[in-house]
C-alpha cells in the first residue's frame, strides 16, 4: 500500500511520502469455483504455484469417492492414482509436479505419492504404516509425515532418500511445507496422544516455535514461500479456526469477509494465498487472497496543481472557508501492471470534509465523481499515468493534512487483471 501525504495551507501544497502504518499486509479475496462442485461439497483448494495452478480434493456428490484435482486456467483435471479408492493432492511446485496421498480402501490408511511427468510414484518411508506427502519445492524435495505404529513423524525426501524430522521433545510432528532454501514448516505436540499444538519453522537446522496471537488450541504452519512468508491456521479460545499469514515477523489474520471459519493451506512466490472458508450461509468453499500491490516508491505523483475557491465563488459547496481543489497525475513506475487500483482518503484534519473525488481513465473520462472509494481504471499499466482530482470543503483557513492510501492487486496467472 502506498500512502500520499498532502499538507496544505490556503493554496500552497507540500507533498511527501510515507508508508502505511498497517500492522500487516492487506488482501483482496476471490472465491475459487471448482467446476462440477457445489458449495459445501467438501471439495477444497489446498495449494497454489507461481503460475496460479491449484490442486486439492474433489467431491462430485455423485457417489464416487474423493479425487484429487488440478485446476489450471479454469480447466479441471481429475487426479486418481491407479488402483486407488481415494486420492488427495496436497502440493504443487512451479514445474507442475504434484504430491499427495491415496488410499486403496475406505479405511483411513493413506500412502504418499508423487505425480511428475504424467507418472505416479509411491513414496513410503522405511518402516511406515501410513504416509502423506504434503509439499514439494522447485528443487524437487518433498515433505510430509508418516506413522510407524502409534507415533507420527515428519519426513523430508531429498536426492532419493528419506530423512525423519522430529521436533526435539515432541511426541507428534508433521511437516507441511518446504521452500527452495530448504526451510520447512509444520506442527508438533509434546503431549501424549495429542495431534494439536504449536507450529514450527525449521531453518538451518534450528527449530523455531510458532504461536499465532490469540491461538488457544493449536497453530498449524502449512506453507512457506521463497520470501519466507508462512501461512496456516490457528484456533482461538472459542475453538474457531482462522487463517493467518506470518510475514516479516508479523502475524496477520486473513479471514475472508463474513466468514465464521477459515483455513490457509498454500502461498506462492507472488504472495497469493489459497484456503477454505465458510460463512454459514453458502457453505464451505475455497478462496484466493491476493495481496495489495506494494508499489512503494515506484508509485509517484507525476504532477500536481491546486486551486482555492473563496466562499463567495465556491461552485462546490457552502463550506464557511471555501473549497480546495487538488488535481494531478499518478505514475506507475513499477515493471508490473496494477489491477483494480483503489484510492482511499484515510485522514483529513482540521474538521474539513471531502466533497468529491475523481479518478480518471487513460482517455481522460471520469469514472467516479462521488465520495471515495472511487473506481479507477481496471488496469494501471506499467509506465502509465492516471489523472486524479480531490475537492475538499474547508471549515477554516488553517493548515491541514490530507492522507490518501493507494493500493491494488497483482495480475492473475498469465498477467491478466480480473
Amino acid at each position: 500500500m502506498r500512502r500520499l501525504v498532502f499538507v496544505t495551507l490556503s493554496g500552497m501544497l507540500l507533498i511527501g511520502n510515507a508508508l502505511s502504518a498497517a500492522s500487516g499486509p492487506s488482501y483482496a479475496f476471490t472465491a475459487i469455483e471448482i467446476p462440477g462442485t457445489m458449495p459445501g461439497s467438501g471439495s477444497g483448494v489446498l495449494a497454489i504455484n507461481g503460475a496460479g495452478q491449484t490442486v486439492g480434493l474433489l467431491n462430485l456428490n455423485d457417489g464416487t469417492p474423493t479425487h484429487g484435482f488440478l485446476l489450471s486456467d479454469g480447466r479441471l483435471t481429475q487426479l486418481d492414482v491407479p488402483g486407488s479408492v481415494t486420492t488427495i493432492a496436497y502440493g504443487i511446485n512451479d514445474s507442475g509436479d504434484i504430491v499427495g496421498s491415496y488410499g486403496t480402501s475406505f479405511q483411513r490408511r493413506q500412502i504418499a505419492f508423487l505425480l511428475s511427468g504424467g507418472s505416479f510414484t509411491t513414496m513410503e518411508p522405511p518402516g511406515s504404516t501410513e504416509s502423506v506427502a504434503q509439499g514439494i519445492n522447485n528443487v524437487g524435495q518433498v515433505v510430509g509425515w508418516f506413522r510407524d505404529g502409534e507415533t507420527t513423524h515428519g519426513f523430508l525426501f531429498s536426492q532419493g532418500r528419506f530423512v525423519t524430522i522430529d521436533v526435539p521433545g515432541s511426541t507428534f510432528t508433521q511437516v507441511f511445507g518446504i521452500n527452495d532454501a530448504g526451510q520447512m514448516v509444520g506442527t508438533f505436540s509434546t503431549e501424549p496422544n495429542s495431534s494439536g499444538g504449536p507450529g514450527f519453522l525449521l531453518s538451518g537446522g534450528v527449530f523455531t516455535t510458532l504461536d499465532a496471537p490469540g491461538a488457544s488450541d493449536f497453530t498449524r504452519a502449512q506453507s512457506i514461500n521463497n520470501a519466507g512468508e508462512i501461512v496456516g491456521t490457528f484456533a482461538d479460545a472459542n475453538h474457531a479456526d482462522h487463517a493467518f499469514v506470518l510475514s516479516a515477523g508479523v502475524f496477520t489474520t486473513i479471514d475472508p469477509p463474513s466468514s465464521v471459519f477459515s483455513e490457509a493451506f498454500g502461498i506462492n512466490d507472488r504472495g497469493q494465498i489459497v484456503g477454505i472458508w465458510s460463512d454459514n450461509d453458502v457453505g464451505e468453499g475455497s478462496f484466493l487472497a491476493s495481496p495489495a500491490a506494494l508499489v512503494s516508491d515506484l508509485l509517484t505523483v507525476d504532477s500536481v496543481e491546486t486551486r482555492f475557491f473563496a466562499p463567495s465563488d465556491n461552485p462546490f459547496s457552502q463550506d464557511p472557508a471555501g473549497a480546495f481543489e487538488i488535481v494531478g497525475r499518478l505514475r506507475n513506475g513499477s515493471a508490473h501492471d496494477i489491477c483494480n487500483p483503489f484510492i482511499e482518503v484515510v485522514e483529513l484534519s482540521g474538521g474539513n470534509r471531502l466533497i468529491g473525488a475523481l479518478a480518471l481513465s487513460a482517455d481522460g473520462e471520469g469514472v467516479q465523481a462521488q465520495n471515495l472509494p472511487s473506481r479507477p481504471p481496471l488496469v494501471f499499466a506499467s509506465g502509465a499515468t492516471i489523472p486524479f482530482q480531490f475537492i475538499i470543503g474547508l471549515q477554516t483557513r488553517q493548515q491541514f493534512t490530507f492522507l490518501v492510501d493507494i493500493s491494488g492487486a497483482p495480475p492473475a496467472a498469465g498477467g491478466r487483471c480480473q
